[in-house]
């Protein structure tokens, strides 16, 4: 539901404009989901959120790496 979050998040910290593009898409369907409650929006949300979700698997590793090596840096 919020895996949008997860994407602004990562954005802002490694300056990554393609994970921030993902979150406000990933927003903007949410929240037009809200605002539309009919059938369709639900299916369409669900399977943005199934992507999201495998996107937001994909990402946490490449995250986690980059903040790794970051600390490794700073030391």
């Amino acid at each position: 539901m919020f895996n949008w979050l997860f994407f602004i998040y990562a954005g802002f910290v490694f300056k990554n404009k393609w994970l921030i593009y993902a979150a406000l898409v990933y927003a903007i369907l949410f929240i037009l989901t809200l605002l539309d409650q009919g059938n369709i929006a639900y299916k369409v949300w669900y399977i943005f959120w199934i992507i999201s979700l495998v996107h937001a698997i994909k990402a946490r590793q490449e995250f986690l790496n980059r903040r790794n090596i970051i600390k490794k840096l700073n030391i």
